[in-house]
């Protein structure tokens, strides 16, 4: 049967009668193109034509909508024939008010809250964990990664995550920091005694929190598109002025005089070792006396932030030589029996044989506040190279800096700034000016 001309006001669309021949004789359209054949033994029923796909539809207006068209299968799943039965069904469901489309979208809505209801908190953290390990994170930095959650998340850390909403992490955010600043999470150990909570307490653990929450949202976004969008949207991040800070040059005689009737000649000489090396808090607190080369007068530093693509060897100064030598002397008396404190350079009584969470709040100041007194010294009082300070300080190098790829300067090459720096802190702290002293031989194993 030969076809009719166009339909007026329908635009591309032929009417002509479906067949299998005529389906396998249609022309296919240019790119962009798109064709629609209603078939003139079904009204509603057609068949939309593209470059890439010959589609069945039905076409008609339902109860309360305007005109639907609904894609109800392809050329080549079904002959034309069934295609035309299955057409009068749902169209005698249209005719009662039924639209398959919104049904379809419904359907699929409901699919994938099924499917994201599998994916909790604990699964996502997971999940950005191990992209954290491909990236060759430290293993301080895994270590560290969970802690926070288990602490402060635990009641969310199997609820899926398309059921927290953004009301939810608001609430939750400034919730948490009320907690920490009442001192909820302090606890009853040698960890909670002097630490003191005001009402600004809790807000940047708050904010640190909800920023780790809000990128393991995002990498669970990557992989489940599903997911709604990220509900941190909703968090009213807490300004929080920094309470970082180095010693002032005019107080560091202040600083040491203190530092120096502390008791405990351990955690004494930790502290000066920490302020004159700009070694981390935990790298220095986990030295062992077999990372000190007393032959070459250096320090391979444990623990590195960065991992071990970050090792390095620091050289190290007459006065840390003296500390050292001096914690030597007094090592086997202050460790007694206890074998499990041998090997470490700052031993205690703890669970890991060494200081663990070294605090002396009665100098005013953090264990970090002594790195950066040290950074401080090199870059602002004594105006060092900026390499130098970086390489003696383990700080990353700009990848952007093309000349930073070259830099590999040997130990030696970093022992005169940093005795440096030893030679102007001591001065600060000491009084002593700096040619009158000589860098002592390492005679300490």
């Amino acid at each position: 049967m030969a076809s009719r001309p166009y339909r007026k006001g329908v635009g591309s669309s032929r009417r002509v009668k479906l067949t299998e021949t005529f389906l396998r004789n249609i022309p296919t359209p240019e790119p962009s193109v798109k064709r629609l054949y209603l078939d003139t033994e079904r009204r509603g029923f057609a068949l939309s034509v593209t470059r890439g796909a010959k589609s069945y539809i039905v076409i008609r207006r339902v109860p309360g909508h305007k005109q639907v068209r609904f894609k109800f299968g392809t050329v080549g799943e079904m002959p034309v024939a069934e295609a035309r039965r299955k057409a009068e069904g749902i169209l005698a469901r249209m005719a009662v008010g039924e639209n398959p489309v919104a049904e379809r979208r419904a359907a699929r809505a409901e699919e994938r809250r099924e499917k994201v209801r599998g994916i909790t908190l604990r699964a996502a953290a997971a999940l950005a964990l191990g992209t954290l390990k491909a990236k060759g994170r430290s293993p301080r930095t895994l270590e560290a990664f969970g802690r926070p959650l288990e602490m402060y998340l635990a009641d969310w850390m199997d609820r899926p995550l398309a059921e927290i909403t953004r009301a939810d992490v608001r609430r939750r955010h400034q919730h948490l920091a009320s907690e920490i600043a009442r001192g909820k999470y302090l606890g009853t150990g040698a960890r909670a005694k002097g630490r003191r909570r005001g009402p600004e307490s809790g807000r940047a653990s708050a904010n640190a929190l909800f920023r780790t929450f809000r990128s393991i949202y995002n990498r669970a976004l990557r992989e489940h598109p599903e997911l709604p969008s990220n509900p941190c949207v909703n968090v009213d991040w807490f300004s929080v002025k920094s309470q970082r800070a180095a010693i002032p040059m005019t107080a560091l005689a202040d600083w040491y005089a203190r530092a120096m009737k502390i008791e405990n000649p351990v955690r004494r000489d930790y502290l000066l070792f920490v302020l004159f090396s700009g070694l981390r808090r935990e790298s220095a607190a986990t030295m062992r006396w077999t990372d000190v080369d007393w032959e070459n007068r250096a320090l391979r530093v444990p623990r590195p932030k960065g991992g071990e693509e970050r090792a390095f060897v620091l050289p190290l100064s007459d006065f840390l030589v003296e500390i050292l030598q001096r914690r030597r002397a007094e090592h086997s008396k202050v460790c007694g029996e206890n074998k499990k404190m041998l090997p470490w350079v700052w031993p205690a009584e703890s669970a890991s044989g060494h200081i663990a969470e070294p605090r002396e709040d009665a100098l005013g100041t953090g264990i970090h506040d002594l790195r950066r007194t040290f950074i401080t010294a090199a870059t602002h009082w004594l105006k060092l190279p900026t390499y130098d300070v970086k390489l003696l300080v383990n700080h990353a190098l700009p990848r952007e800096d093309v000349t930073a790829g070259y830099v590999s300067p040997s130990v030696e090459q970093l022992r005169a700034p940093m005795q440096a720096v030893t030679d102007k802190l001591r001065t600060l702290c000491l009084g002593e000016p700096k040619d009158t002293r000589k860098v002592l031989p390492m005679h300490g194993r």
